[in-house]
């Protein structure tokens, strides 16, 4: 409720359900919505290009389980810690 941090966790956890049970149209409509919500913030750069990659790997269906719960583990992280950077191959 008028946090957008918990609004995009909650959001990813949906995503990473429906791409467990195969929906992906659904988890691109997630996507969709979920990196113009950030963007009207004015949040940090950092955490925009992180959901823009989710975004377009829904798009195309590159998206995953482990992209998703790795996101989740960045946006905990970066709501305290400004500018931190995304890094999905470690």
């Amino acid at each position: 409720r008028g946090n957008p941090y918990d609004t995009a966790l909650v959001t990813l956890e949906l995503a990473r359900i429906y791409l467990e049970s195969g929906h992906t149209e659904i988890v691109k409509k997630l996507a969709a919505e979920l990196v113009p919500a950030f963007s009207e913030q004015g949040f940090d750069n950092q955490v925009q290009k992180a959901l823009r990659l989710f975004r377009d790997a829904a798009e195309q269906e590159f998206a995953s389980v482990d992209l998703v719960v790795r996101l989740v583990k960045y946006l905990q992280k970066a709501r305290r810690t400004p500018g931190l950077q995304f890094e999905f191959f470690v």
